[in-house]
């Protein structure tokens, strides 16, 4: 169990670094490698992992029911996970190395970090830090012309990226959970085995793909731990509203 320690101030949280490696890696890498990994989120780095950009609509192209979608990071996300900063959906668009992570000719980037953490109650003790539970969402609009290609693109890459104390486990599981439909969805199990933590912590890391989304969450539970099938029914809620319609 890592030492708990107070989350800093949601108002101007810093962005995530990764663990030492990857300079050149595009934003989305970053966030994910930043974010997604436990220690990013845990021990006093809660952090709203978008930064620099402005809301947009935007938009990709028709999908499956005929319709355009754009995602946005609500105040809160399944009832009890609390967004950081004022609600402000932050977007950014994609570089280079973005578009290569997550097979997109273009889109705009979104990201954001939960936790069931209530910090209008005051600073946590160290026990509410332990006991809480965290959701990382990144994702991107545009036009993603190849759904399940960019779901195992996406995975491929987090195979492949040097980042100290990650590590894939198993291989990426088609799932079609309950409420899901319209676009392909895949989950893995990752390690994060850094040196801040003195026991390994296993989580469930989930990408959805349809013809104008992609994006990936990980639910992070170091008490009770999330089970591949929790987490694939959790992300497709989560994209039943983060996904909204455009126009």
């Amino acid at each position: 169990m890592r030492q708990a320690q107070p989350p800093p101030g949601y108002g101007h949280p810093p962005p995530p670094q990764s663990r030492g490696r990857g300079r050149g890696r595009g934003r989305m890498l970053g966030i994910v490698v930043g974010a997604l990994l436990v220690g990013a989120v845990i021990g006093g780095a809660i952090v709203l992992t978008a930064d620099d950009g402005e809301d947009t609509e935007g938009g990709g192209p028709v999908t499956a029911d005929n319709k355009k979608y754009k995602l946005t990071t609500p105040a809160t996300l399944l009832d009890d996970y609390r967004g950081s900063g004022d609600g402000r959906t932050v977007t950014h668009p994609l570089d280079g190395e973005d578009r290569r992570f997550l097979n997109m000719a273009e889109g705009t980037g979104v990201s954001h970090v939960y936790s069931t953490l209530d910090l209008t109650a005051g600073e946590p003790d160290a026990s509410e830090i332990e006991q809480a539970k965290y959701l990382t969402f990144i994702g991107a609009y545009g036009d993603v012309s190849d759904p399940e290609k960019s779901v195992d693109t996406f995975f491929s890459v987090m195979e492949n990226d040097p980042d100290e104390g990650k590590e894939m486990l198993g291989n990426p599981e088609r799932v079609t959970p309950a409420g899901f439909d319209g676009g392909v969805m895949k989950c893995q199990m990752m390690k994060d085995d850094g040196s801040d933590s003195s026991a390994d912590v296993e989580m469930p890391l989930c990408v959805w793909a349809d013809s104008s989304t992609i994006a990936a969450v990980t639910l992070t539970d170091e008490v009770r731990g999330t089970s591949m099938d929790e987490a694939a029914r959790s992300t497709a809620a989560v994209r039943q509203e983060v996904r909204v319609p455009v126009g």
